[in-house]
């Protein structure tokens, strides 16, 4: 059985929960009443024979408090009467919640009705044996339907990401954006293959990489940009958690995979076979990129070169990559004319 953890100065607590007032949610007063209440059960409740689990710390206290600010006014806009919790709280209502948004994180929303159903069980007039009941009784898994899962870059999306590494504040900031977005449009890579990649793997034109013993072809788009970060001393790359914290261009997320999927959707405009994409990117990928090829233009033969061009840098001041003199432009991504 798992081990109750141990409770705050139960005094102090309880002084909390008949005083707590919801901030990030306000409510009205008898709402707030009704929370206060449960606040101070869930206090009381706790170590009750033993194992009840009830409101341990201060912190669970304020997120018992704020799911409560967020779900009883729910909970009043359907017509029941909140005032009572004991007589129409049920496992069903933690049920509802739990599915009731499917845009919320599962996880959140899981750990949320957990803690309806003590709510439940702090309330009952013998919480030992409501405790106990709801334990011995199966849970059946809910299955939450997934939302449809993100298209490819629009070429008008991928230009605002080409664009994007010149836009950021500092040297290796565009460096790293630029790493992420030549590797993973341009030869299809993953997260854990970018960071596995290393100098000697690019190719001396940069139009390959080599990966496990595989050589991987490079876009045309983006060679001149991956040239002229191969020797800037980031490889092998391990930041592409700080890379997911850059400011985003306007309007638009930049993630590997859908990079990835905009890979394969541009290889299959331009003839290449089910077989060699899925090979890449997996089945999965593949027949997304797939399905969305009818809607997409064929790519024009003619690619206009569009330098990132550098910002002057201040007189006296070093650069953060490498310190060693930099080339006039940003490494350049050839942005597409056309497509979708």
């Amino acid at each position: 059985m798992r081990k109750l953890p141990v409770q705050q100065d139960r005094s102090a607590l309880l002084e909390k929960a008949r005083v707590y007032s919801p901030t990030w949610h306000p409510v009205t007063e008898p709402i707030a009443e009704v929370i206060r209440t449960v606040l101070v059960r869930g206090v009381q409740c706790h170590g009750q024979g033993s194992i009840v689990a009830g409101i341990p710390t201060y912190r669970v206290l304020c997120e018992v408090g704020s799911l409560l600010a967020q779900f009883l006014p729910e909970v009043l806009a359907l017509g029941v009467d909140i005032s009572e919790p004991q007589e129409w709280l049920t496992p069903e209502w933690a049920s509802w919640w739990e599915t009731g948004d499917p845009a919320a994180r599962t996880d959140t929303r899981r750990r949320q009705a957990r803690l309806l159903e003590l709510v439940r069980v702090w309330m009952s007039s013998d919480p030992v044996a409501a405790y106990l009941e709801d334990a011995l009784t199966p849970k059946r898994r809910l299955y939450r339907f997934r939302s449809e899962p993100p298209p490819p870059y629009t070429l008008h999306e991928l230009a605002r990401i080409f664009a994007w590494p010149e836009q950021l504040p500092t040297d290796l900031a565009r460096y790293r954006a630029t790493v992420v977005v030549a590797l993973a449009f341009g030869a299809g890579l993953n997260a854990s293959e970018i960071r596995a990649v290393k100098p000697s793997s690019i190719s001396p034109s940069a139009d390959t990489v080599r990966l496990d013993g595989a050589t991987l072809p490079v876009r045309p788009e983006v060679r001149l940009a991956l040239d002229e970060v191969r020797s800037c001393g980031l490889f092998p790359f391990n930041c592409l958690g700080y890379v997911s914290h850059l400011p985003p261009p306007a309007g638009v997320k930049v993630t590997t995979s859908r990079l990835r999927l905009t890979w394969a959707l541009a290889e299959f405009s331009e003839g290449a076979t089910f077989e060699d994409v899925s090979q890449r990117v997996g089945a999965a990928v593949a027949k997304r990129a797939a399905i969305r090829l009818p809607q997409f233009r064929s790519w024009p033969d003619g690619r206009e070169l569009q330098p990132l061009v550098k910002p002057a840098q201040r007189s006296g001041e070093e650069n953060e990559v490498g310190r060693q003199e930099q080339s006039p432009n940003w490494p350049a991504f050839r942005l597409i004319q056309g497509g979708m």
